[in-house]
This record gives C-alpha cells, sequence and structure tokens, in this order.
C-alpha cells in the first residue's frame, strides 16, 4: 500500500533534496490551518476536506523552501472556472501558472492534477492525483518541468481532441443538439500526463461531465 500524502511530506522533510539544476534544498513545513479555516471548510463553503487532506493541514498548510516557491493545500484558484468551476492552487511556477487540482463542489473530494498556462493558454495533465502530485515533486521534478514545456507543443497541434463524430458512444448523449461537425471532444478520462488542450478563447471550452466525475470538454466551433 503507497503512502499517504501527509507520510509524503514528512518523508520529504527529513531529505535533503535535489532541484532541476542539482541544488540542494530542504522543505520546511508552515503552520497548521486555523480553527477559524478548517471549521470553514473548503473555499470557506462548509465542504469537508478530503481525510488525506485534512492530515495534512493538521501539521502544515503550506510547504516552503520548494524550487517554485510555496505549495499550499488552501489556496483559492481564480481562474478558468468554465474549465475547473472549483480548483485549489497547490503551485505557481512564478510566470503566472500554476498547478490546480479539480474539487467537487458539491463534496469536497479532490480529483487530477492540472498545469494551467497563460501563454500559451493550455491545459495539461500532471497527476492523477495529489499523492501522484507530490510524489513528482519530491522525487521526479523533472516531471513538472517536463509537463510545462509540453504546452508548445499542445499549442502547435498536439491537442488531445477528437471530432464530435468520432467521440466515444457514451459522449453522444450528452454533446448538445445543434453542435456543430467541426467541433471537438476532449475527453480526459483516457488522457496520460503531457496530454491537454487549448482553452482559449473561453467561449471555446464546455465541460460536459459534472466536476465529480473525470472532465470531458466540448470545444466547441463556430462553423
Amino acid at each position: 500500500m503507497g503512502m499517504t500524502p501527509l507520510e509524503i511530506v514528512l518523508a520529504a522533510r527529513s531529505k535533503l533534496l535535489k532541484d532541476l539544476d542539482g541544488t540542494k534544498y530542504r522543505i520546511k513545513l508552515g503552520k497548521p490551518i486555523s480553527s477559524e479555516d478548517k471549521d470553514a471548510g473548503q473555499f470557506g463553503l462548509g465542504l469537508p476536506w478530503p481525510p488525506d487532506i485534512a492530515e495534512i493541514l493538521a501539521v502544515a498548510e503550506e510547504l516552503d523552501g520548494g524550487p517554485y516557491g510555496t505549495l499550499s493545500f488552501n489556496g483559492l484558484w481564480h481562474g478558468l472556472v468554465e474549465v475547473f468551476p472549483r480548483a485549489i492552487e497547490l503551485l505557481g511556477d512564478g510566470c503566472g501558472n500554476s498547478w490546480v487540482v479539480d474539487t467537487d463542489p458539491a463534496t469536497g473530494s479532490w480529483r487530477a492534477v492540472y498545469f494551467s498556462s497563460h501563454d500559451p493558454p493550455v491545459i495539461v495533465l500532471q497527476a492523477r492525483s495529489v499523492t501522484e502530485f507530490l510524489n513528482q515533486y519530491f522525487d521526479e521534478i523533472a516531471r513538472l518541468e517536463w509537463v510545462g514545456s509540453r504546452t508548445m507543443d499542445i499549442w502547435k497541434g498536439d491537442e488531445l481532441a477528437t471530432p464530435v463524430a468520432q467521440a466515444p458512444a457514451d459522449c453522444a448523449a450528452i454533446i448538445p443538439d445543434g453542435t456543430p461537425a467541426s467541433s471537438l471532444i476532449v475527453d480526459m478520462r483516457k488522457a496520460a500526463i503531457g496530454d491537454g488542450f487549448i482553452w482559449s478563447p473561453l467561449e471555446r471550452v464546455q465541460r460536459l461531465t459534472a466536476p465529480n466525475s473525470e472532465p470531458l470538454f466540448l470545444l466547441k466551433s463556430e462553423c
């Protein structure tokens, strides 16, 4: 059985880690979440914290000292509600881009982690869970850098997209009537790490599945 997120963090704290340049560093634990924020729940809406995240928050709300700055488990994200209705910003890259975790607005559960880039405007799958993301962050930091580099490939045409006519059969019932045949489906249920899509302009993107399931997006065409 794999380690919990808290076990991964505590194990990393005792290590001398290396960033992409080989520079050694140690992470530092911030303060535990305040009782007020804990009681307020996620987004201040009373949503319960996932049990494994609550364990981390009881020890440290943030981790400092890493190669990308502060890693937060309670950082609200204020972008792209069309893509992720509610999301936690785990980490910024220092250039205005972020690693965010898709959350369920109804239950508060945490799902996959994505890299959200604004230039170019691309979303890329980073990890299927926060546990996988933390393992990458501490032991495979090059995986974060590689996913960031994928944004230009996707922008230039390597987009995870399928014409609506070729979409999986289980998608047909949720594709809106009148959708142009030139529109595309992005099925993140079958995505591999490094797969992604272009989100700009925002009118192009429509999330077809509920936030409690893996995202399925319609990239609408004006034609």
